[in-house]
């Protein structure tokens, strides 16, 4: 079975995500457009309460579910859709988008957003920073249990006995699939890990298509994603998504 470009088929919004890949050194301990909105820094002694009380209510189902079960039918059983499935695509402090393969896109390219789904970070940190990316640093989609399967208080847990204090920061995932004729990657999926300063673009720019397509799906558009210009925040810089019709 092959993924059509264009068409517009919805991934189930509930599975469980796998491990994602390590902070990369030159975006940690965030990405991009960190500066403009500092996590709050947990002392350790807070630490498990302030998990605990920090419940979310879990998405809702996706009532359709992406071609796996259509793959299943054909004998290709077992197979498991998760947020580790495509490689992550994160803007970098120099304005260029790369993904976890080390894949260079430059400072813009064209995709179809076919979802999206909240991930939130958490970091242990030592003197306001964090020493081991594998050690320190753990990712949730529900703020309960992490990818790796552990409970997020847990974790907090262990990092208050080393002495460590910790924050969370919510990030946003868009699974989209690209659009880039002449490349390798032309017709693939990729997900996009979005800094939270960008979160609110591209959520007016798809509620604006939204009312636009007139009932046709998202995906049916093109989509057109840049570094947007540098911004200037409390005295820091950083460069924004931008998301534009192509």
């Amino acid at each position: 079975m092959s993924l059509r470009r264009h068409a517009a088929q919805p991934f189930n919004a509930n599975v469980q995500a796998a491990a994602p890949a390590e902070v990369p050194e030159d975006t940690a301990p965030w990405d991009a457009g960190e500066t403009a909105d500092a996590p709050q820094v947990i002392p350790a002694s807070q630490a498990v309460q302030t998990v605990q009380n920090a419940g979310l209510p879990a998405a809702p189902a996706n009532t359709t579910s992406f071609s796996v079960e259509a793959l299943a039918q054909e004998g290709y059983e077992g197979l498991s859709l998760d947020f580790n499935s495509f490689p992550v695509i994160s803007l970098k402090t120099n304005g260029q988008f790369v993904d976890s393969d080390n894949t260079k896109y430059g400072t813009e390219f064209k995709c179809r957003v076919h979802m999206t789904k909240e991930k939130y970070v958490y970091r242990g940190l030592t003197n306001g920073k964090v020493l081991d990316n594998k050690k320190d640093v753990a990712y949730s989609y529900d703020q309960d249990t992490t990818t790796r399967g552990e409970k997020v208080d847990l974790v907090i847990g262990r990092w208050k006995a080393e002495g460590k204090a910790w924050d969370q920061k919510k990030y946003l995932e868009a699974l989209v699939q690209m659009e880039a004729p002449g490349t390798p990657y032309d017709g693939e999926f990729r997900m996009l890990s979005i800094s939270p300063t960008s979160v609110g673009r591209l959520t007016g720019f798809l509620l604006t298509v939204k009312m636009q397509l007139k009932g046709a799906p998202l995906a049916s558009q093109l989509v057109r994603v840049y570094c947007g210009q540098e911004l200037q925040v409390n005295g820091q810089s950083f460069y924004p998504w931008g998301f534009a019709k192509a």
